[in-house]
Protein backbone atom coordinates (compact mmCIF):
# COMPACT_ATOMS: atom_id res chain seq x y z
CA UNK A 1 0.00 0.00 0.00
CA UNK A 2 1.34 3.09 -0.59
CA UNK A 3 -0.58 6.12 0.21
CA UNK A 4 -2.98 7.07 2.45
CA UNK A 5 -5.25 9.49 2.01
CA UNK A 6 -7.41 12.18 4.56
CA UNK A 7 -10.38 13.62 2.27
CA UNK A 8 -12.29 16.54 2.92
CA UNK A 9 -16.11 15.86 4.07
CA UNK A 10 -17.53 18.45 2.30
CA UNK A 11 -15.68 18.90 -1.30
CA UNK A 12 -15.88 22.66 -2.53
CA UNK A 13 -13.41 24.38 -4.55
CA UNK A 14 -10.05 23.96 -4.32
CA UNK A 15 -7.89 26.57 -2.03
CA UNK A 16 -5.33 27.48 -3.23
CA UNK A 17 -1.81 26.64 -1.03
CA UNK A 18 -0.50 23.13 -0.83
CA UNK A 19 1.79 22.03 2.20
CA UNK A 20 4.11 19.11 1.58
CA UNK A 21 4.92 17.17 5.08
CA UNK A 22 7.42 14.32 5.08
CA UNK A 23 7.70 12.60 8.31
CA UNK A 24 9.17 9.08 9.85
CA UNK A 25 6.97 6.75 11.68
CA UNK A 26 7.34 2.80 12.80
CA UNK A 27 10.84 2.36 10.77
CA UNK A 28 13.92 4.18 10.45
CA UNK A 29 13.31 4.76 7.00
CA UNK A 30 11.83 8.26 6.42
CA UNK A 31 10.59 7.25 3.12
CA UNK A 32 7.18 5.33 4.82
CA UNK A 33 5.23 8.24 5.23
CA UNK A 34 4.60 11.55 3.77
CA UNK A 35 1.60 13.65 3.83
CA UNK A 36 -0.46 16.45 2.33
CA UNK A 37 -2.72 19.63 3.92
CA UNK A 38 -5.05 21.68 2.64
CA UNK A 39 -6.13 24.84 3.73
CA UNK A 40 -9.60 25.26 5.43
CA UNK A 41 -10.57 21.52 6.13
CA UNK A 42 -12.99 20.26 9.26
CA UNK A 43 -11.78 19.01 11.93
CA UNK A 44 -9.77 16.01 11.59
CA UNK A 45 -12.17 13.74 13.13
CA UNK A 46 -14.44 14.63 10.70
CA UNK A 47 -12.40 14.20 8.00
CA UNK A 48 -12.84 10.41 6.35
CA UNK A 49 -9.17 8.28 5.44
CA UNK A 50 -8.83 6.91 2.41
CA UNK A 51 -5.89 4.36 1.22
CA UNK A 52 -5.00 5.17 -2.13
CA UNK A 53 -2.10 3.11 -3.84
CA UNK A 54 -0.10 3.74 -5.76
CA UNK A 55 1.21 7.02 -3.89
CA UNK A 56 2.47 9.06 -6.38
CA UNK A 57 2.49 12.69 -6.41
CA UNK A 58 1.24 13.62 -9.93
CA UNK A 59 -1.91 11.06 -9.29
CA UNK A 60 -2.42 12.92 -5.93
CA UNK A 61 -2.49 16.76 -7.51
CA UNK A 62 -5.85 15.73 -8.31
CA UNK A 63 -7.67 15.81 -4.87
CA UNK A 64 -4.58 17.56 -3.19
CA UNK A 65 -6.07 21.06 -3.27
CA UNK A 66 -9.05 19.52 -1.64
CA UNK A 67 -8.05 16.86 0.81
CA UNK A 68 -5.65 16.29 3.72
CA UNK A 69 -3.38 13.58 2.25
CA UNK A 70 -1.08 10.99 4.83
CA UNK A 71 0.54 8.72 2.28
CA UNK A 72 2.11 5.31 3.67
CA UNK A 73 4.77 4.35 1.24
CA UNK A 74 4.39 0.85 -1.04
CA UNK A 75 7.13 -1.09 0.63
CA UNK A 76 8.20 -2.48 -2.84
CA UNK A 77 8.17 0.11 -5.01
CA UNK A 78 8.50 3.79 -5.78
CA UNK A 79 11.02 6.14 -3.72
CA UNK A 80 13.57 4.44 -1.44
CA UNK A 81 11.96 1.07 -0.39
CA UNK A 82 15.17 -1.39 0.02
CA UNK A 83 16.09 0.52 2.75
CA UNK A 84 13.13 -1.34 4.73
CA UNK A 85 13.94 -4.41 6.53
CA UNK A 86 11.56 -6.64 6.20
CA UNK A 87 12.38 -9.95 6.97
CA UNK A 88 9.94 -12.12 8.24
CA UNK A 89 6.94 -9.97 6.99
CA UNK A 90 4.30 -9.72 4.38
CA UNK A 91 3.19 -7.05 2.58
CA UNK A 92 -0.12 -7.16 4.14
CA UNK A 93 1.17 -8.02 7.74
CA UNK A 94 3.25 -4.45 6.93
CA UNK A 95 0.33 -2.73 6.15
CA UNK A 96 -2.07 -4.09 8.78
CA UNK A 97 1.16 -2.87 11.27
CA UNK A 98 0.70 0.28 10.11
CA UNK A 99 -2.88 0.66 9.71
CA UNK A 100 -3.17 -0.34 13.68
CA UNK A 101 -0.63 2.53 14.57
CA UNK A 102 -2.19 5.08 13.02
CA UNK A 103 -4.97 5.39 15.28
CA UNK A 104 -2.76 4.69 18.60
CA UNK A 105 -0.34 7.50 17.25
CA UNK A 106 -3.45 10.21 16.36
CA UNK A 107 -6.74 9.18 18.22
CA UNK A 108 -8.26 10.94 15.96
CA UNK A 109 -8.46 8.51 13.37
CA UNK A 110 -10.08 5.64 15.42
CA UNK A 111 -13.54 6.81 14.32
CA UNK A 112 -12.81 7.31 10.60
CA UNK A 113 -14.42 6.18 7.71
CA UNK A 114 -11.99 4.51 5.67
CA UNK A 115 -11.70 4.37 1.75
CA UNK A 116 -9.26 1.92 -0.11
CA UNK A 117 -8.28 2.72 -3.43
CA UNK A 118 -5.61 2.36 -5.62
CA UNK A 119 -5.16 1.39 -9.52
CA UNK A 120 -3.17 -1.73 -11.83
CA UNK A 121 -2.01 -4.25 -9.55
CA UNK A 122 -4.12 -2.81 -6.50
CA UNK A 123 -6.84 -5.18 -8.05
CA UNK A 124 -4.88 -7.41 -6.48
CA UNK A 125 -3.27 -5.99 -3.16
CA UNK A 126 -6.16 -3.65 -2.30
CA UNK A 127 -8.98 -6.31 -1.96
CA UNK A 128 -6.70 -8.15 -0.17
CA UNK A 129 -6.24 -5.62 2.23
CA UNK A 130 -9.60 -5.04 2.52
CA UNK A 131 -10.05 -9.40 3.23
CA UNK A 132 -7.41 -9.01 5.71
CA UNK A 133 -8.90 -5.74 7.77
CA UNK A 134 -12.29 -7.75 7.41
CA UNK A 135 -11.09 -10.92 9.30
CA UNK A 136 -9.26 -8.15 11.59
CA UNK A 137 -12.44 -6.84 12.88
CA UNK A 138 -13.96 -10.11 13.17
CA UNK A 139 -11.21 -10.98 15.77
CA UNK A 140 -10.80 -7.78 17.61
CA UNK A 141 -12.59 -7.07 20.64
CA UNK A 142 -11.49 -3.29 20.80
CA UNK A 143 -10.34 -0.92 17.62
CA UNK A 144 -12.15 -2.01 14.25
CA UNK A 145 -11.73 -0.84 11.16
CA UNK A 146 -14.56 1.87 9.42
CA UNK A 147 -14.06 0.31 6.45
CA UNK A 148 -16.71 2.25 3.25
CA UNK A 149 -15.81 1.88 0.67
CA UNK A 150 -13.21 -0.31 -1.96
CA UNK A 151 -12.31 1.54 -5.74
CA UNK A 152 -9.86 0.35 -8.37
CA UNK A 153 -9.04 1.08 -11.29
CA UNK A 154 -7.75 -0.66 -14.18
CA UNK A 155 -7.47 -3.28 -11.97
CA UNK A 156 -6.06 -6.69 -12.81
CA UNK A 157 -8.62 -9.34 -11.46
CA UNK A 158 -8.82 -12.41 -13.65
CA UNK A 159 -5.35 -12.77 -15.60
CA UNK A 160 -6.94 -15.20 -17.95
CA UNK A 161 -9.59 -13.26 -18.75
CA UNK A 162 -7.66 -9.54 -18.43
CA UNK A 163 -4.77 -11.06 -20.73
CA UNK A 164 -7.30 -12.25 -23.08
CA UNK A 165 -9.26 -8.84 -23.11
CA UNK A 166 -5.77 -6.97 -24.18
CA UNK A 167 -5.92 -8.85 -27.96
CA UNK A 168 -9.50 -7.86 -28.12
CA UNK A 169 -8.61 -4.13 -27.03
CA UNK A 170 -5.98 -4.19 -29.78
CA UNK A 171 -8.35 -5.40 -32.84
CA UNK A 172 -11.42 -3.27 -31.29
CA UNK A 173 -8.81 -0.32 -32.19
CA UNK A 174 -7.26 -1.24 -35.46
CA UNK A 175 -4.21 -1.97 -34.06
CA UNK A 176 -4.44 -5.26 -35.37
CA UNK A 177 -5.33 -6.84 -38.37
CA UNK A 178 -8.96 -9.15 -38.90
CA UNK A 179 -6.44 -12.18 -39.63
CA UNK A 180 -4.14 -12.07 -36.61
CA UNK A 181 -7.21 -10.69 -34.36
CA UNK A 182 -9.16 -13.77 -35.43
CA UNK A 183 -6.53 -16.26 -35.28
CA UNK A 184 -5.77 -15.36 -31.63
CA UNK A 185 -9.64 -15.96 -31.17
CA UNK A 186 -9.55 -19.10 -32.88
CA UNK A 187 -5.98 -20.37 -31.78
CA UNK A 188 -5.77 -19.20 -28.18
CA UNK A 189 -6.87 -21.12 -24.89
CA UNK A 190 -6.78 -18.22 -22.24
CA UNK A 191 -8.48 -20.48 -19.50
CA UNK A 192 -6.35 -21.22 -16.85
CA UNK A 193 -3.97 -18.28 -18.22
CA UNK A 194 -1.14 -17.96 -15.67
CA UNK A 195 2.02 -15.42 -15.26
CA UNK A 196 4.98 -17.17 -15.29
CA UNK A 197 4.19 -19.71 -18.37
CA UNK A 198 1.39 -19.50 -20.83
CA UNK A 199 1.50 -23.80 -20.73
CA UNK A 200 -2.07 -24.15 -22.65
CA UNK A 201 -0.93 -21.86 -25.53
CA UNK A 202 -0.33 -23.73 -28.85
CA UNK A 203 2.22 -22.43 -31.26
CA UNK A 204 -0.32 -21.15 -33.84
CA UNK A 205 -1.53 -19.04 -30.43
CA UNK A 206 1.89 -18.50 -29.36
CA UNK A 207 3.04 -17.17 -33.38
CA UNK A 208 -0.20 -14.62 -33.55
CA UNK A 209 0.09 -13.04 -29.86
CA UNK A 210 3.82 -12.06 -31.02
CA UNK A 211 3.14 -10.86 -34.59
CA UNK A 212 0.11 -8.64 -32.74
CA UNK A 213 2.78 -7.24 -30.29
CA UNK A 214 5.28 -7.00 -33.20
CA UNK A 215 2.86 -5.15 -35.27
CA UNK A 216 1.63 -2.93 -32.49
CA UNK A 217 5.52 -1.99 -31.81
CA UNK A 218 7.12 0.34 -29.45
CA UNK A 219 5.55 4.03 -30.92
CA UNK A 220 2.27 2.97 -28.92
CA UNK A 221 2.45 3.32 -25.27
CA UNK A 222 -0.02 0.68 -24.34
CA UNK A 223 -0.88 2.11 -21.08
CA UNK A 224 -2.25 5.17 -22.97
CA UNK A 225 -2.98 4.19 -26.71
CA UNK A 226 -3.39 7.26 -27.88
CA UNK A 227 -0.62 9.16 -25.96
CA UNK A 228 2.86 9.47 -28.14
CA UNK A 229 5.56 7.88 -27.33
CA UNK A 230 8.85 9.99 -25.31
CA UNK A 231 12.31 9.38 -26.82
CA UNK A 232 14.44 8.58 -24.00
CA UNK A 233 17.86 9.70 -25.68
CA UNK A 234 16.64 12.65 -26.34
CA UNK A 235 15.24 13.43 -22.74
CA UNK A 236 18.03 11.80 -21.04
CA UNK A 237 20.74 14.43 -22.54
CA UNK A 238 18.10 17.19 -22.11
CA UNK A 239 18.45 16.32 -18.69
CA UNK A 240 21.96 15.44 -18.13
CA UNK A 241 23.01 18.84 -20.33
CA UNK A 242 21.01 21.17 -17.72
CA UNK A 243 21.47 18.97 -14.93
CA UNK A 244 18.15 19.43 -13.03
CA UNK A 245 14.33 18.42 -13.95
CA UNK A 246 13.24 21.71 -15.70
CA UNK A 247 10.14 20.47 -17.34
CA UNK A 248 7.02 20.79 -15.93
CA UNK A 249 3.90 19.96 -18.57
CA UNK A 250 0.62 21.27 -19.23
CA UNK A 251 -1.27 18.03 -19.61
CA UNK A 252 0.27 15.13 -19.69
CA UNK A 253 4.15 14.61 -20.14
CA UNK A 254 4.82 11.64 -21.95
CA UNK A 255 8.51 11.61 -20.89
CA UNK A 256 7.72 11.63 -16.96
CA UNK A 257 9.01 8.76 -16.46
CA UNK A 258 12.44 9.43 -17.44
CA UNK A 259 12.61 12.84 -16.24
CA UNK A 260 11.36 10.99 -12.64
CA UNK A 261 14.00 8.53 -12.43
CA UNK A 262 16.60 11.52 -13.19
CA UNK A 263 14.80 13.23 -10.61
CA UNK A 264 14.71 11.06 -7.93
CA UNK A 265 18.01 10.23 -8.06
CA UNK A 266 19.44 13.76 -7.71
CA UNK A 267 21.51 14.00 -4.60
CA UNK A 268 19.77 16.85 -3.14
CA UNK A 269 16.21 15.75 -4.00
CA UNK A 270 17.14 12.69 -1.53
CA UNK A 271 18.53 14.79 0.94
CA UNK A 272 15.50 17.07 0.55
CA UNK A 273 13.07 14.03 1.02
CA UNK A 274 15.16 12.69 4.01
CA UNK A 275 15.58 9.31 1.52
CA UNK A 276 18.62 6.70 1.09
CA UNK A 277 20.09 7.74 4.37
CA UNK A 278 22.21 4.18 4.13
CA UNK A 279 23.92 5.56 0.63
CA UNK A 280 22.72 2.47 -1.73
CA UNK A 281 24.96 1.05 -4.04
CA UNK A 282 22.72 1.28 -6.94
CA UNK A 283 19.91 4.17 -8.12
CA UNK A 284 16.25 4.57 -7.69
CA UNK A 285 14.33 2.86 -10.20
CA UNK A 286 10.41 2.30 -10.18
CA UNK A 287 10.68 -1.40 -9.98
CA UNK A 288 13.32 -2.71 -7.66
CA UNK A 289 15.53 -5.47 -8.96
CA UNK A 290 16.50 -6.56 -5.67
CA UNK A 291 13.87 -7.75 -4.68
CA UNK A 292 12.53 -10.91 -6.23
CA UNK A 293 8.79 -10.56 -7.29
CA UNK A 294 6.56 -13.42 -7.10
CA UNK A 295 5.13 -15.14 -10.34
CA UNK A 296 2.31 -17.09 -8.71
CA UNK A 297 0.16 -14.23 -7.04
CA UNK A 298 -1.30 -12.74 -10.52
CA UNK A 299 -2.29 -16.02 -11.00
CA UNK A 300 -5.18 -15.56 -8.10
CA UNK A 301 -8.90 -14.83 -9.25
CA UNK A 302 -9.79 -11.61 -7.00
CA UNK A 303 -13.84 -11.96 -7.79
CA UNK A 304 -13.99 -14.28 -4.89
CA UNK A 305 -12.33 -11.71 -2.60
CA UNK A 306 -14.73 -8.61 -4.11
CA UNK A 307 -17.50 -10.70 -3.21
CA UNK A 308 -16.87 -11.27 0.39
CA UNK A 309 -16.45 -7.57 0.52
CA UNK A 310 -19.31 -6.60 -1.23
CA UNK A 311 -21.16 -9.68 1.07
CA UNK A 312 -20.16 -7.46 4.09
CA UNK A 313 -22.15 -4.42 2.12
CA UNK A 314 -19.40 -2.36 1.55
CA UNK A 315 -19.33 -0.66 -2.20
CA UNK A 316 -16.86 -1.47 -4.49
CA UNK A 317 -16.72 0.54 -7.63
CA UNK A 318 -14.31 -0.79 -10.44
CA UNK A 319 -13.50 2.15 -13.17
CA UNK A 320 -11.36 1.92 -16.00
CA UNK A 321 -9.97 4.75 -18.52
CA UNK A 322 -11.28 3.55 -21.74
CA UNK A 323 -7.13 4.17 -23.40
CA UNK A 324 -5.53 1.60 -21.38
CA UNK A 325 -4.69 -1.73 -23.67
CA UNK A 326 -2.48 -3.12 -20.02
CA UNK A 327 -5.92 -3.72 -18.41
CA UNK A 328 -8.73 -2.86 -20.66
CA UNK A 329 -12.60 -2.27 -19.41
CA UNK A 330 -13.63 -4.91 -21.80
CA UNK A 331 -11.84 -7.22 -19.21
CA UNK A 332 -12.67 -5.59 -15.79
CA UNK A 333 -16.57 -4.99 -17.57
CA UNK A 334 -17.18 -8.55 -18.57
CA UNK A 335 -15.72 -9.84 -14.84
CA UNK A 336 -17.60 -6.99 -12.99
CA UNK A 337 -21.08 -8.53 -14.58
CA UNK A 338 -20.08 -11.87 -14.10
CA UNK A 339 -19.18 -11.19 -9.98
CA UNK A 340 -23.19 -9.03 -10.32
CA UNK A 341 -24.62 -12.55 -12.14
CA UNK A 342 -22.86 -14.80 -8.92
CA UNK A 343 -24.38 -12.17 -6.46
CA UNK A 344 -27.69 -12.38 -8.01
CA UNK A 345 -27.73 -8.53 -8.29
CA UNK A 346 -30.03 -6.73 -10.09
CA UNK A 347 -29.31 -3.97 -12.32
CA UNK A 348 -29.73 -0.34 -10.69
CA UNK A 349 -28.45 1.75 -12.50
CA UNK A 350 -28.79 0.81 -16.61
CA UNK A 351 -25.63 0.99 -18.33
CA UNK A 352 -25.23 4.97 -20.09
CA UNK A 353 -22.80 8.17 -20.07
CA UNK A 354 -22.11 10.23 -17.42
CA UNK A 355 -21.46 13.41 -17.62
CA UNK A 356 -18.63 16.44 -16.04
CA UNK A 357 -18.94 19.77 -17.15
CA UNK A 358 -21.42 18.99 -19.88
CA UNK A 359 -19.68 16.66 -21.57
CA UNK A 360 -19.16 12.96 -21.73
CA UNK A 361 -17.00 11.86 -18.89
CA UNK A 362 -17.41 8.39 -19.89
CA UNK A 363 -19.88 5.40 -19.35
CA UNK A 364 -21.56 3.56 -15.97
CA UNK A 365 -23.65 0.85 -14.24
CA UNK A 366 -24.68 -0.21 -11.69
CA UNK A 367 -25.48 -4.03 -9.74
CA UNK A 368 -27.58 -3.94 -6.15
CA UNK A 369 -26.61 -0.88 -5.05
CA UNK A 370 -23.21 -2.19 -3.73
CA UNK A 371 -21.25 -2.53 -6.76
CA UNK A 372 -20.37 0.10 -9.92
CA UNK A 373 -18.50 -0.61 -12.72
CA UNK A 374 -17.38 2.99 -14.86
CA UNK A 375 -15.40 4.11 -17.23
CA UNK A 376 -13.48 7.47 -17.79
CA UNK A 377 -13.33 8.44 -21.21
CA UNK A 378 -9.92 9.58 -22.57
CA UNK A 379 -8.21 8.22 -19.56
CA UNK A 380 -4.91 5.65 -19.28
CA UNK A 381 -4.20 2.61 -17.27
CA UNK A 382 -3.86 5.50 -14.38
CA UNK A 383 -6.95 7.74 -14.60
CA UNK A 384 -5.86 10.73 -12.89
CA UNK A 385 -2.85 11.18 -14.43
CA UNK A 386 -4.38 11.35 -17.72
CA UNK A 387 -7.98 12.94 -17.11
CA UNK A 388 -7.68 14.32 -13.71
CA UNK A 389 -10.64 16.96 -13.68
CA UNK A 390 -13.15 13.45 -14.60
CA UNK A 391 -10.75 11.40 -12.09
CA UNK A 392 -12.03 14.22 -9.39
CA UNK A 393 -15.39 13.83 -10.26
CA UNK A 394 -15.39 9.86 -10.03
CA UNK A 395 -13.45 9.97 -6.51
CA UNK A 396 -15.44 12.66 -4.79
CA UNK A 397 -18.37 10.36 -5.94
CA UNK A 398 -17.48 7.70 -4.57
CA UNK A 399 -16.68 8.87 -1.26
CA UNK A 400 -19.65 10.46 -0.87
CA UNK A 401 -21.69 7.55 -2.27
CA UNK A 402 -23.14 9.81 -5.10
CA UNK A 403 -24.10 7.93 -8.36
CA UNK A 404 -22.66 9.63 -11.45
CA UNK A 405 -24.92 12.11 -12.72
CA UNK A 406 -26.46 10.69 -15.54
CA UNK A 407 -27.73 14.07 -16.99
CA UNK A 408 -26.29 17.72 -17.70
CA UNK A 409 -27.55 21.14 -17.58
CA UNK A 410 -27.87 22.69 -19.85
CA UNK A 411 -28.67 20.18 -22.12
CA UNK A 412 -26.94 20.37 -26.10
CA UNK A 413 -30.74 20.78 -27.02
CA UNK A 414 -31.29 23.89 -24.88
Amino acid sequence: MQGMLILMSNMGEASSTILWRLRMFLTRSLSLFGSMEARDVPPLEEVPSLSWVPFIPKVMDVVSEQIQCLGIKHPTSSLWSPQLELVGHTQTQLQITILETRPQKFPSYRSRELFLTGESYAGHYIPQLANVLLDYNVHSTSFKFNIKGVAIGNPLLKLDRDAQATYEYFWSHGMISDEIGLAITNDCDFDDYVFASAHNMSKSCNEAINEANEIVGDYINNYDVIFDVCYPSIVEQELRLKKIATKISIGVDVCMTYERSFYFNLPEVQKALHANRTNLPYQWSMCSGVLNYSDTDPNIDILPILKKIVQNHIPVWVFSGDQDSVVPLLGSRTLIRELAHDLKFKITVPYGAWFHKGQVGGWVTEYGNLLTFATVRGAAHMVPYAQPSRALHLFSSFVHGRRLPNTTSPSIDD
